[in-house]
């Protein structure tokens, strides 16, 4: 497996990752940007309203401006391709040194890596959590779309069905809590 030479390889593909892209297609690098997964956690904004140029917009469509921004500049994103390894090569006779990044299908070679691996959530080991979280999505679903005008009411109507929730989370963060606190 030989590898595929690059100015810059980007790990991680949400809008860090994808900035990075934008930047490096403008200047005419040879760029790359490598992440298993495409948009990471903006994907699951239902509405960005701190971004400039939209008063609103769901994070899923923010994301789908930034690829086709991203490929008008150039830049390869290979969505699919989880990073196993990074590693550096010998230095040269000039003294620079490239880096290799492997991973599963592929091992790519650059001047410079660039890590955008953004973060992700603690997941709760609760047994029907993801159904709890798809009611949730559906709920606010249903709310917005019917009603609204009453977005006071499911505000309020939000902070008391999601208590229950918002304790069982806390006390799920009491051991990290512990172990980290200040002695």
């Amino acid at each position: 497996m030989s590898a595929d030479v690059y100015d810059l390889i980007i790990i991680g593909a949400d809008s860090a990752g994808l900035s990075a892209g934008i930047y490096a297609g403008r200047k005419k690098m040879k760029a790359l940007i490598l992440s298993k997964k495409f948009g990471g956690q903006s994907l699951y904004a239902s509405n960005v309203e701190n971004y400039p140029g939209f008063e609103s917009i769901s994070g899923a469509n923010l994301m789908v401006k930034f690829r086709k921004q991203v490929e008008k500049y150039g830049t390869t994103i290979k969505d699919t391709e989880e990073v196993l390894e990074v590693g550096s090569l010998p230095a040269d006779k000039a003294g620079s040194t490239s880096f290799i990044v492997t991973t599963k299908e592929n091992k790519y070679e650059s001047k410079t890596v660039i890590i955008a691996t953004g973060a992700s959530w603690k997941k709760l080991n609760i047994r029907w959590i993801s159904f709890f979280i798809f009611v949730a999505i559906l709920n606010e679903i249903v709310w917005r779309t019917q009603c609204p005008e009453n977005e006071h009411v499911w505000v309020n109507f939000k902070v008391w069905a999601l208590l229950p929730i918002s304790f069982i989370f806390a006390a799920s963060q009491v051991p990290l809590i512990n172990k980290y606190k200040l002695k």
